[in-house]
């Protein structure tokens, strides 16, 4: 009877816990309580690069300076980070880095200052950011274009000659930036000289006379860029039998 009694206890104990599974499948999953626990497998670990890439807060990709101002290129790491090394650099002509400024253990920040900009001055630059102890590393290219505009170079006074050709010289010419220069002649036919009440009116470099009504007359060249304009007048004088000085 013992046994028979033990036998009867362990069914119901079995058939509870068939009933207790059974409720438990049907129970929606609550985030966080997995029904089953399952085993934790480590998730393969992935082939990273030979660097981490830095973010550079501050650099503009490309500036725009007139001449003569002072200019601040600034390059940052993340903020509220220390133990970066930050190196500027500009690239001469041959394309080889030649280093500026730089900073070792710092806050993450520098500034290169570029003071009374020239032409000179425009070129590419480069910022280094980086921590050699953890393979730390990013770097990012600023062009900076300083604009300087034309500025013209005649002489007061030509004599006229029948096909003579007056070139509209600049004096800065290898410094002028953008360096696409558009060129205006016109005659002075007020005393304003302006170019609305010119007779003649060329978009050339050169102003080519082949006549001059009078013994007498100004002619103004005009040299315009993106940076800003020149201009210069002059005066052609002809020679006749009478003409004295």
């Amino acid at each position: 009877m013992g046994k028979s009694k033990a036998s009867n206890m362990s069914m119901l104990r079995l058939r509870g816990i068939r009933r207790v599974v059974s409720v438990a499948k049907k129970l929606p999953i609550k985030e966080g309580i997995p029904r089953v626990a399952a085993a934790v497998k480590k998730s393969p670990t992935k082939e990273g690069k030979s660097y981490m890439k830095a973010k550079i807060q501050k650099n503009p990709n490309e500036a725009y300076y007139d001449i003569g101002i002072n200019a601040n290129l600034t390059c940052e790491a993340e903020q509220n980070t220390n133990l970066y090394e930050i190196i500027w650099y500009k690239f001469d002509s041959r394309g080889y880095p030649i280093k500026l400024k730089s900073a070792l253990d710092g806050p993450g920040i520098l500034t290169l200052t570029l003071n009374s900009l020239s032409a000179k001055d425009s070129g590419s630059y480069k910022c280094e950011v980086f921590r050699p102890q953890v393979n730390y590393y990013n770097s990012q290219f600023v062009n900076i274009t300083v604009k300087v505009k034309p500025e013209i170079q005649l002489a007061a006074t030509y004599l006229f000659k029948k096909g003579m050709i007056i070139n509209c010289s600049l004096k800065n010419t290898d410094e002028v930036n953008p360096p696409q220069v558009k060129y205006t002649w016109f005659s002075c036919d007020s005393a304003s000289c302006d170019e609305e009440s010119a007779k003649l009116k060329i978009e050339s470099y050169s102003l080519r006379l082949n006549s001059q009504a009078r013994i007498a007359m100004k002619y103004r060249c005009i040299a315009i860029n993106a940076a800003g304009s020149d201009s210069k007048i002059i005066e052609v004088i002809k020679l006749s039998k009478s003409t004295t000085f």
